[in-house]
């Protein structure tokens, strides 16, 4: 299967063998995705009616609970 991802050229003697490499990625959703989703759940359930001001709530409890993860 073609993932897409970058291949390693190896040298066996007289044969050259192509392999797909996997690269280590890290699939946690970002901070910024976060805040979306809680705003759009907060918006959603009633909790708030501004987008924008769910937005920055969702960003302040990020800020606020991320610190106490540390």
């Amino acid at each position: 299967m073609d993932l897409g991802l970058p291949l390693k050229l190896t040298l066996n003697e007289d044969v050259m063998d192509l392999e797909q490499i996997e690269l280590p990625l890290d699939h946690e959703p970002c901070w910024d995705h976060w805040a979306k989703r809680i705003a759009d759940d907060d918006v959603a359930t009633g909790e708030c009616s501004n987008w924008d001001h769910a937005y920055e709530s969702a960003w302040d409890w990020i800020e606020i609970n991320s610190w106490e993860s540390d």
